[in-house]
């Protein structure tokens, strides 16, 4: 088998695989154009108003610092005034082929990585089979979100990276991986960790004139660390997305300093880094249990082979941050949010971790199994872990279907609700994407990513307060997130409850829609909820006109 074709071999399973998802979502939803998450309609909102002349923002003309991968929403920004005139259904193609696209540019990288490490192509192309199925990379081409893009900017970083530490590294070797590190931290704010990690290597690996390269790498990082910090200064008055601040839990180092005594802030925070321990290496486990075994036997395997020894500082440098990054960005955001559900909808937050992670297992491996006389009882290992990754993908399968079908039975179908009201409405609600694309009205982020306003009230659980001082005209909720709502019936009362057998997305299986005493502007009779496919053109809304 030649090299390219063992990399074709391996794109042909992903593509293979991404055919399985899209069947699967036809079978369920009834077409291909969906989404399996609120938030890739949060994206495209970003997108759309942007492409549009209507800010950067949830409502247009009212820019905020709700996204946290400015470089997807402007790459959604650019393929909706390239597809638009082609219909909803063009712009929705374009998202979904871009995700596929930059899986295969992943794939490639990673099949660039992988033959640092092995030599033989047949065991190249079973390698990067292994190194596919230990993420659902099909799930995340096909999600609407950076998830691809993510994965890509650090599978190149870091082929350059290890290429630039090597025995004959390029002459742009080290300012291209920085670039690529770069662009991987708009893509998730996160991956800046990484940026500072590659850089210390390489000015630790220079000699002669680490000033100079110290002055060139970091004016290309700069390129995009300063205008991502200038830009949220601005528009939120702190250098990162609000998403940061509205999503910390009390766990979160920031906020258990303040609203904590010392000993209960240390249990807190210790118990919330631990947990995105425990379920970054779970999530490995359970995609692809050998991957797994792989990636934490990987030191183990490295000293026996002696690469500290025989491999060269720089390169081993590289190799041990790949290793190092998933246990640390999971330790930095569990630290710093607190979040309770790293590895929500697929580990969509941690493409980049995981995939290096499996190819420092992958490569340590291949690397003790040919020092070791290449024994052939890994064939039943191997066949294990392939069989078990088809009964994953297809498993894959089903639920990216009824995520799509949840996504477009909820928030797509309520946005176009909301399109058939009056317009100049003000709405609450605490999902912001297919409402806010579909719908044409004004809207409230009770999460506070686009309304931080709301975050104080939401923490004290009191966000009935703050309704009765922000007077919306209607409200859209899960009913179970907000337990004070329910329990003031007299103030809060549903005019009619969307419900689903199954929300695999979360949120809940009842989505209540509510009018209050001061509700004003609302029709006599409401209209009837309408399908849940897309409109045939792009929804274009006005300058809302804000009501204080």
């Amino acid at each position: 088998m030649t090299s390219r074709r063992s990399v074709l071999l391996v794109i042909l399973a992903f593509l293979v695989n991404a055919g399985l998802l899209l069947v699967r979502e036809k079978q369920v939803t009834g077409d291909l154009w969906n989404f399996p998450v609120d938030d890739a309609w949060i994206h495209m909102t970003f997108a759309r108003n942007l492409a549009f002349g209507l800010g950067f923002g949830v409502n247009p003309g009212e820019s905020v610092a709700a996204s946290t991968s400015v470089v997807w929403a402007l790459w959604l920004a650019f393929l909706h005034r390239a597809f638009a005139g082609f219909g909803m259904r063009a712009v929705v193609f374009a998202v979904k082929g871009s995700g596929v696209l930059l899986a295969i540019l992943a794939i490639v990288g990673a099949m660039h990585l992988l033959k640092r490490f092995i030599s033989n192509d047949t065991d190249r192309a079973v390698a990067g089979l292994l190194l596919i199925t230990s993420y659902p990379l099909a799930w995340g081409a096909l999600s609407g979100m950076e998830v691809t893009l993510c994965a890509a900017c650090a599978i190149w970083a870091l082929e350059y990276q290890l290429s630039a530490c090597g025995e004959s590294p390029g002459p742009r070797d080290r300012e291209i991986s920085i670039a690529c590190w770069s662009l991987a931290f708009l893509a998730r704010p996160e991956n800046f960790l990484l940026v500072c990690l590659a850089l210390l290597i390489f000015l630790v690996q220079e000699r002669e004139n680490r000033l100079r390269l110290a002055g060139r790498l970091l004016v290309i990082a700069s390129l995009c660390v300063v205008p991502f910090v200038l830009f949220h200064a601005e528009i939120a008055g702190q250098p990162f997305p609000h998403t940061f601040t509205s999503k910390m839990t009390p766990r979160a180092l920031p906020r258990a300093i303040v609203e904590m005594p010392a000993p209960e802030a240390v249990r807190a925070v210790a118990g919330s880094f631990l947990e995105h321990l425990r379920v970054g290496a779970e999530f490995l486990f359970l995609e692809n249990p050998f991957v797994g075994l792989l990636y934490l036997a990987a030191p183990f395997l490295a000293w026996k082979t002696g690469a500290g020894r025989s491999v060269p500082p720089a390169l081993f440098a590289g190799m041990t941050m790949a290793w190092v990054a998933l246990p640390l960005l999971a330790v930095s955001v569990g630290v710093l949010t607190g979040t309770m559900f790293y590895t929500v909808h697929h580990g969509r937050y941690i493409p980049q971790t995981i995939l290096m992670a499996a190819f420092c297992g992958i490569a340590a491996f291949y690397r003790f199994w040919n020092a070791s006389g290449r024994s052939r009882w890994i064939v039943l290992p191997l066949l294990f872990s392939l069989v078990f990754a088809l009964d994953r993908e297809s498993e894959l399968a089903g639920d990216h279907a009824r995520e799509c079908d949840t996504i477009r039975r909820i928030h797509v179908s309520l946005g176009k609700w909301l399109n058939a009201l009056p317009k100049g409405l003000t709405v609450a609600i605490n999902d912001i994407g297919g409402m806010a694309y579909f719908g044409g009205q004004r809207l409230i982020d009770l999460e506070g990513l686009a309304s931080p306003e709301t975050n104080s009230w939401r923490r004290q659980g009191r966000i009935d307060l703050f309704l009765e001082r922000a007077r919306p005209d209607l409200l859209i909720i899960f009913p179970g997130w907000f337990p004070e709502i329910a329990s003031r019936p007299e103030i809060f009362r549903p005019i009619f409850i969307r419900t689903v057998e199954e929300n695999i997305t979360g949120g809940g299986n009842v989505k209540a829609v509510y009018r209050m005493p001061w509700s004003r502007g609302l029709p006599a009779t409401w209209p009837p909820l309408p399908p849940s496919d897309l409109p045939t053109e792009v929804p274009v809304p006005p300058l809302l006109e804000r009501h204080e």
